[in-house]
């Protein structure tokens, strides 16, 4: 039965109640009732632990002399050194001999002597406490000579529970089968019932662990425990403190009672850690100190422990600081294909990735979910890598070729619930800086929408890119009519993409120059957009021996719709002029034709020497 179940039977008027000495033996017993119990406690109140060792000791009786004494030993150690036997002609003389004897050996445990007549006491050193109490004298004589020695006694420990020359200890057993006369059956509740100052020595009581737990009887307000492994194996784990009669704010100091069976004080049960980090015997300078608290539920909390927590990786981890595991991590990239999953607080904070060749299989290097805010991860892969086809992801970033070439730098940063990774071309002393990369500085433009625009500005200090004012197309070659008379041929023939002009007001500036043969013959100079005729000229015969510039401005006013202004100079012929609007269009979705078409009677009536044209986007 526990001494906590124990003591609340106490007094119940069931059992019997039992104070014995140190040694178990009872020396008083009252029926379990309240009579009982206060008279019990009368006894108690003269119990008290040890200040400090006390010898133990035996009387050795010299009872008749002539002949020697050759030996006197306890525990298989002999007092004084047998090489010379002890002589004496009387008891007397025997005694004060072996007295003088005892006294001018050095033994271990070392051993002291008076005498006084015939008796001599002898003392083990105080060091030894309570250790050797029971033992057996065992001696040899020779002649007549005779003695008679008790069993080593008395001796106490500081650390012992009661004072072993007058404490008691008490003993209950509640149960209706209690028997007077024997403690078989009862329970030891004398920590709980001694009255010890604040400064009363402290017991140290030894315990094992079974089952990854430890059973632990109050002392005092501060109770000293030697936990050693179960079956004394290498080493084992400490997981639940089971208190008997503790109360809040006790306080428990544990360390180990081997050395080399090494506890692991860890959680689980009802142990909390600073930081959540285990605790390991070792020598006497590992000791914890733990906190007894039943507040809510009851738990041992460590406040304080020898040597203390080394700061490390996990002890920032815990208290939420995003400190990187130390050291870079090599790894050889496996060409035939592989996955990493890299996870913070485990693995490295850096990785280098080295290898060369043309993958033959996928490799990717992902990370695992963060756990504390701002976790770090920085991957440098020094590049070298053909992708064949392949993918190379690290950290999230799937790799262009130029960059499985070249290498990155891929930093990972932790944000709550999603890793933010940022790309940095891999330096390694050489001159990263080049076009393709140049195009990607100008961050806050970013690329431009289409081809051809330029960086111009709206406002003082806005930036943006426009549409430039662009050569539509030009052509220099020279170009006749040639086909059969009366036929129409086209000499210039453009294609204006869809979408190309995209914005209400813009416009295509057109220029054409060209001549007429110098002969009476007809001659048709005609513009078309779309197949759909928007400038012609009317004098027909006119057009001889001339010089001729066709101008036309083609706007657009809405999708379906553009308005076409043309002026045709024909020399002396004069200047005609023509507005038009053409409709039923779709600028957005459809590409159109801009042709230059001639009709003449015979070739070379008409020459086209030059054209351009212009696009402009507001």
């Amino acid at each position: 039965m526990s001494i906590a179940s124990s003591l609340a039977k106490l007094g119940s008027g069931v059992g019997y109640i039992y104070l014995t000495d140190t040694s178990d033996d009872i020396q008083y017993q009252f029926i379990n009732d309240a009579d009982g119990v206060e008279k019990s406690k009368r006894f108690m109140l003269t119990s008290y632990v040890a200040s400090s060792n006390v010898s133990a000791f035996s009387t050795v009786e010299v009872t008749s002399a002539g002949g020697n004494i050759t030996n006197l030993s306890y525990d298989g150690v002999s007092v004084f050194d047998v090489s010379s036997a002890v002589t004496g002609a009387t008891t007397a003389d025997l005694a004060a001999n072996l007295s003088s004897a005892i006294n001018s050996y050095v033994s271990t445990p070392q051993y002291t002597a008076t005498v006084s007549g015939s008796v001599v006491t002898v003392y083990l050193a105080s060091s030894e406490g309570s250790s050797l109490n029971g033992t057996v004298a065992a001696s040899s004589v020779t002649g007549t000579a005779a003695l008679t020695a008790t069993d080593l006694g008395g001796g106490t420990s500081a650390s012992d529970e009661v004072d072993s020359l007058i404490g008691l200890k008490m003993y209950i057993n509640p149960t209706v089968g209690a028997s007077i006369d024997t403690i078989v059956g009862a329970t030891d509740i004398t920590s709980a019932v001694m009255l010890k100052s604040f400064n009363s020595p402290t017991t140290q009581r030894n315990v094992e662990i079974v089952s990854g737990g430890i059973t632990v009887d109050r002392d005092a307000f501060i109770t000293v425990v030697n936990v050693q492994t179960e079956g004394a194996i290498a080493a084992d784990d400490l997981e639940t403190i089971n208190s008997g009669v503790f109360s809040s704010g006790d306080i428990l100091i544990l360390k180990g009672q081997d050395a080399a069976k090494v506890t692991t004080v860890t959680e689980g049960g009802n142990i909390e850690l600073s930081n959540n980090a285990d605790f390991l015997t070792g020598d006497k300078d590992s000791v914890i100190m733990l906190q007894y608290d039943n507040s809510v539920s009851p738990k041992w909390y460590e406040i304080s422990r020898s040597p203390g927590n080394v700061i490390s990786v996990p002890t920032f981890r815990s208290a939420g600081i995003p400190q990187p595991v130390s050291g870079v991590e090599v790894s050889a990239i496996t060409l035939s294909g592989a996955s990493t999953t890299i996870t913070p607080g485990t693995d490295k904070g850096v990785w280098a990735l080295t290898g060369t060749g043309t993958l033959t299989g996928s490799v990717s290097y992902s990370l695992a979910p963060g756990v504390v805010e701002g976790d770090t991860i920085t991957i440098r892969f020094s590049g070298g890598i053909t992708l064949g086809g392949f993918n190379l992801v690290i950290g999230g970033i799937t790799l262009s070729q130029e960059k499985a070439t070249n290498g990155v730098v891929v930093k990972n940063v932790w944000e709550g619930s999603s890793w933010i990774p940022t790309v940095l071309p891999y330096v390694n002393n050489r001159d990263v800086v080049d076009t393709v990369q140049l195009a990607t500085k100008e961050d806050d433009l970013g690329n431009p929408a289409t081809d051809g625009q330029v960086l111009s500005s709206t406002a003082a200090g806005v930036r943006s890119w426009i549409d430039q004012p662009n050569p539509f197309f030009t052509a220099t070659t020279t170009t006749s009519v040639y086909s059969s008379a009366g036929s129409d041929e086209v000499l210039m023939t453009k294609q204006l993409s869809a979408g190309r002009l995209s914005s209400i007001g813009d416009f295509i500036d057109i220029a054409i120059h060209g001549t007429t043969a110098a002969n009476a013959n007809a001659k048709t100079l005609r513009l078309d957009f779309g197949g759909t005729a928007v400038a012609q000229n009317t004098d027909v015969t006119n057009p001889n021996g001339e010089d001729f510039i066709i101008r036309s401005t083609m706007m657009r006013i809405s999708n379906t719709d553009l308005k076409v202004s043309t002026s045709i100079s024909l020399g002396s012929s004069g200047v005609e002029n023509d507005y038009t609007i053409v409709s039923s269009l779709n600028l957005d979705g459809v590409n159109y034709g801009i042709d230059f078409v001639a009709n003449a009677v015979a070739n070379s009536d008409v020459t086209m020497y030059f054209t351009n044209g212009t696009i402009i986007n507001v």
